[in-house]
């Protein structure tokens, strides 16, 4: 799993929307514009060199303390434990950004 910019964001959105992924919260639309603007964390999932996952978080403003996991987008082969490791990684970049929480 990998924190992921711009230009990688924009080939994990490509490479998901190939494998026809479920996306509820439409982060897939959203990934490559937020990528690297501050207050977000974008995330893949690689099995191989095939992206299978995708995450984004949303980081409080500066009197928050709650960051939001926006969604996920995965495809049918990835690995039964990829909503958790992004979970996980998730709480732990947003514990090291000074943030009590992840909602």
């Amino acid at each position: 799993m990998e924190q992921i910019g711009w230009g990688v964001g924009r080939q994990v959105v490509r490479v998901l929307r190939e494998h026809g992924v479920h996306d509820p919260a439409g982060i897939l639309d959203r990934l490559p514009d937020v990528a690297e603007v501050e207050g977000f964390l974008a995330y893949a999932v690689f099995e191989g060199r095939t992206v299978t996952a995708a995450a984004l978080v949303q980081l409080p403003g500066p009197d928050g303390d709650t960051a939001t996991f926006l969604g996920e987008a995965l495809t049918p082969e990835a690995d039964p434990t990829a909503h958790e490791a992004l979970v996980a990684r998730a709480k732990h970049d947003v514990a090291n950004a000074g943030v009590e929480w992840l909602a």
